[in-house]
């Protein structure tokens, strides 16, 4: 049997792995696009009711007869044979790499598999969605539809075909050379999905999906295409109810959201709590921290970018710890309970006496601090979090404490004293003897320089004597 495919077929699937080698006879069938397989293929492989039965009941009465005992009688075998109530409690239909091309007798399944939720129709040869449609209408409770790697062309008129696909919210269309407009176009034959998965595709620039579509999408899988920009990616900010957004592998040079300043939030993703942008190539920490700027981020993987090339891990967990304010969980590991404090701590205590330096030049040109939070952009929100720190402000610190003093005057006859003391603190639970004692001067005599001195001593003493 002849199987007929284009030479561009097989660019089309080895582009994303930069193959140059003659392909093998398994690429020839799984490879690429849909506008260039023959009609001809339609006729290759088998249909999917005869793959059904030879896999999921020829298989298991051939299996169960293998394993019986060779004394069981005729009547005894029978009662042991697969029947159509076996088959209506599965609930999942793998199918993959089964040369299927087209659906077979219609109706051939009928009250069979009436409780299947997930299909899976990995690397056939599909060419037609009608033909998918033809299948799925007979799953009456399919939850998941699973195409990846046929060469699928989008359909010619989706809305026809939705009643097929009415109950699918999970749908998976993996290394099939779409774009986005193609993913946009068979969005139509289920709009209310739940999870979409269209990785390694031919996806590099990305429109904004009307409001009627992707309404309900929660999981967005884009991981391992071409999309370098990260304004492409903002596109899909508007997306009400998406939770997971997966960007590994897109060769992703920068992260920004242009619609707020550090320290403030974006309204750009306002749902979003899982990111992954492992894999990319993003160099500076300057984009990492425009992460602080989602409201919902709540777990983040950021692995194996330019940015931790020469670095120790320990350090570069720090560092997208101190810049994403938000995240709880790194790299599929939680934060610990001191974790993010001490992370952020030691930055501060770190580069505060740069800031410091930058910061007394700013009244000048400002060229220092402008060029310092270029490379530190939450530093200030960081100090305004934790304070102020002194240790660097020799000159600084006393007077603010100067400032504090108390004076008192104590007055005995005609003698009086004056003195400037801290204000009252607190003392320990452990001390509390020292809140009921004060300081009083019992007794002055004359000294050469004509001062007086003192002798003070504890006095008890209660709250009623102040």
């Amino acid at each position: 049997m002849k199987l007929c495919v284009g030479l561009n077929r097989l660019t089309c699937a080895s582009k994303h792995n930069n193959m140059n080698m003659c392909p093998t006879k398994r690429e020839v069938v799984e490879a690429s696009s849909s506008n260039l397989l023959h009609p001809e293929t339609e006729c290759l492989g088998c249909d999917f009711v005869s793959a059904v039965i030879s896999r999921y009941i020829r298989r298991s009465q051939d299996q169960l007869r293998a394993d019986r005992d060779e004394c069981l009688d005729d009547a005894e075998m029978d009662k042991t044979e697969p029947s159509s109530q076996s088959c209506e409690q599965m609930n999942i239909l793998i199918l993959s790499g089964l040369h299927i091309s087209r659906p077979g007798p219609e109706g051939g399944l009928k009250g069979l598999f009436s409780n299947v939720t997930e299909l899976y129709l990995r690397h056939n040869l599909f060419i037609s969605w009608e033909d998918v449609a033809t299948i799925t209408s007979q799953l009456p409770r399919l939850d998941l539809l699973d195409m990846t790697g046929n060469r699928l062309k989008p359909p010619n008129d989706p809305f026809s075909l939705q009643r097929a696909f009415q109950f699918i919210t999970r749908l998976v269309l993996g290394d099939m050379c779409y774009t986005w407009l193609d993913v946009l176009v068979c969005s139509i034959l289920r709009p209310q999905l739940t999870e979409l998965y269209c990785t390694n595709n031919s996806i590099t620039t990305i429109d904004s999906p009307s409001p009627d579509i992707f309404s309900h999408l929660q999981v967005l899988d884009l991981s391992r295409n071409n999309i370098t920009c990260w304004e492409q990616v903002n596109n899909l900010g508007r997306l009400s109810s998406l939770r997971y957004l997966n960007l590994q592998g897109c060769s992703l040079q920068d992260i920004t959201f242009p619609d707020c300043c550090i320290g403030e939030k974006s309204e750009l993703f306002p749902t979003l709590s899982r990111l992954n942008l492992s894999d990319n190539s993003i160099r500076s920490w300057q984009h990492v921290a425009e992460l602080d700027k989602q409201p919902a981020l709540r777990e983040l993987r950021l692995m194996r970018n330019p940015l931790d090339e020469g670095q120790k891990q320990d350090y570069v967990r720090e560092m997208i710890i101190v810049n994403v304010g938000g995240i709880i969980k790194l790299n599929g590991s939680h934060l610990g309970p001191n974790e993010r404090k001490n992370c952020e701590m030691s930055y501060l205590w770190k580069y505060y006496p740069e800031w410091l330096c930058a910061e007394r030049d700013s009244k000048g040109s400002q060229q220092l601090l402008k060029q310092f939070m270029k490379y530190h952009p939450r530093f200030e929100v960081l100090l305004q979090k934790h304070g102020p720190l002194y240790s660097n402000e020799k000159n600084t610190a006393p007077s603010k404490i100067k400032e504090k003093l108390i004076e008192y005057t104590q007055t005995a006859d005609v003698s009086r004293v004056s003195s400037r003391l801290p204000p009252p603190m607190e003392t320990s639970p452990e001390c509390p003897a020292v809140k009921d004692q004060i300081m009083l001067p019992v007794s002055w005599s004359p000294t050469s320089n004509g001062k007086h001195s003192s002798v003070w001593t504890h006095v008890q003493t209660s709250t009623g004597d102040f």
